[in-house]
């Protein structure tokens, strides 16, 4: 993202469609409007593959601690033929009563 301090995660998709990131968020108010995003890259090269591979679809699922989901929202990390950061980002409101959240970030095509 060309944040020198920053941090990298790399995950090859599972062949399966599933959950791959969970993180708690505590202190939150309720009521009150927040930003998630994700520097994301796709490190997948067109030139690399003969056959058509499946570019990531993720979905952000933001939920209460009962498991209700409060919002998501959803995005295709397209293959370019020179990898670039790409921020993905979304608003939500928490609910009145709402202090800690959960986030999880989920492939809803099969990788491998």
């Amino acid at each position: 993202t060309g944040n020198a301090q920053g941090y990298f995660l790399l995950i090859n998709a599972s062949n399966a469609p599933g959950v791959f990131l969970r993180k708690q968020v505590e202190g939150l108010c309720s009521n009150t409007t927040y930003r998630v995003s994700a520097w994301l890259m796709n490190v997948l090269s067109p030139t690399n593959f003969c056959t058509q591979v499946n570019d990531p679809d993720i979905s952000f699922i933001i939920s209460n601690d009962q498991g209700v989901v409060i919002d998501s929202f959803r995005f295709i990390v397209p293959t370019m033929a020179v990898a670039q950061w790409k921020e993905f980002e979304h608003s939500f409101t928490t609910p009145v009563n709402t202090e800690s959240i959960f986030i999880e970030l989920r492939t809803n095509n099969p990788g491998g």
